[in-house]
């Protein structure tokens, strides 16, 4: 793996998660069940374990600052819904 490649699959990985949980949350203000699982816990939990193993594979592969950034948008997605669900 090169830098560029690591640099296209944290911007595809973090976009993908990024409007899967927006949808979710869409899905949830519009009250559409079918989409307001996108934003359910079991897909947050989803989202975490495999970001984690994204992580790991990028120390493995001597990425760490990638992991780091994956880990740092994980750990912002997961406190921004927990905001914005505590308002609901």
């Amino acid at each position: 793996m090169n830098r560029e490649t690591v640099q296209l699959f944290i911007d595809s990985w973090t976009s993908s998660w990024t409007l899967v949980l927006g949808l979710g949350y869409l899905g949830r203000k519009l009250y559409w069940p079918g989409l307001a699982a996108l934003c359910s816990d079991v897909a947050v939990h989803a989202m975490l374990l495999t970001s984690g193993a994204v992580v790991f594979v990028f120390c493995l592969d001597g990425f760490a600052p990638a992991g780091l950034t994956v880990s740092g948008w994980a750990i912002g997605m997961v406190l921004i819904r927990r905001t914005i669900f505590a308002a609901d």
